[in-house]
């Protein structure tokens, strides 16, 4: 390779928007880029020559060395997120701003040869997806506070996770003192979660309107209906729940049924 082809490739390798560390077989820093260089504060000349803890004046993560110890071993690649791995490497911006980044471990060469680590800023996509999340949640929050009906939503055990305003309208209970609770405190016969529970499972599964009875804080019976869907967020399962009081409904079928019994007889 021609002197000046070998300056080009070294001014590729600096001039790329992510950070680039070359490891030799031994674990030993032989590449070293311009923005990995500004993230961890650590010039090139102070990282070459040195194990990548020497480098970085701490030791990296273990999932970290475990990715690196799969590609000189075996050629395998590895991508480590920042949401499953919130801590890999000490990078900051000029700022000294904590950088979110991602991480893809990947083998150079033959087995054995050595490892390339690509680091990716992912702090804009990130924040920015957070503000999406934030405005969707805002929008959710004012429909459903608007609702005439109570929306409860439980985790997989059965404890209440939110409320709505109607919730506290219906109930008696402020959303403060439900979460956190078991749903059997406002809902079913029995003061059994995990039968309230089921009563929730088969609503979802036969996808339509249960009655049962509800409670209230100052121990007032209610009859309500309901419907439930299950969702999942990050692994996580939950139930909502729309809850309907219709006790004055069920007084007033009883009431007619009543009065055409008495007029039949």
């Amino acid at each position: 390779m021609s002197t000046s082809t070998r300056d080009l490739a070294t001014h590729a390798f600096d001039a790329v928007d992510m950070g680039l560390i070359v490891l030799d077989a031994d674990g030993v820093v032989r590449g070293w880029n311009a923005w990995i260089a500004a993230a961890t504060r650590v010039s090139a000349e102070q990282a070459l020559g040195k194990p990548l803890a020497g480098a970085l004046k701490v030791e990296p993560p273990a999932r970290l060395m475990v990715s690196m110890i799969q590609a000189l071993r075996a050629g395998a690649s590895s991508i480590l997120t920042h949401t499953l791995h919130s801590t890999m490497l000490p990078l900051v911006t000029r700022a000294g701003v904590p950088i979110l980044h991602n991480v893809a471990v990947v083998p150079l060469g033959p087995v054995g040869s050595g490892c390339l680590i690509q680091v990716t800023d992912v702090t804009a996509s990130t924040n920015r997806e957070a503000v999406l999340r934030d405005r969707q949640t805002a929008r959710y929050n004012a429909v459903v506070n608007s609702a005439t009906d109570a929306i409860v939503t439980v985790n997989a055990e059965g404890l209440i996770q939110w409320a709505n305003k109607s919730a506290e309208l219906v109930f008696g209970y402020s959303s403060r003192e439900i979460v956190g609770r078991p749903l059997s405190l406002l809902v079913g016969d029995t003061d059994n979660l995990p039968e309230v529970v089921q009563l929730l499972d088969r609503a979802i599964e036969a996808g339509r309107v249960v009655e049962t009875v509800g409670h209230t804080r100052d121990a007032t019976r209610v009859e309500i209906e309901f419907s439930a869907s299950r969702w999942q967020t990050q692994g996580r399962n939950y139930i909502t729940a729309i809850l309907r009081d219709i006790t004055e409904r069920k007084a007033s079928e009883r009431a007619l049924l009543q009065l055409n019994q008495f007029l039949e007889s």
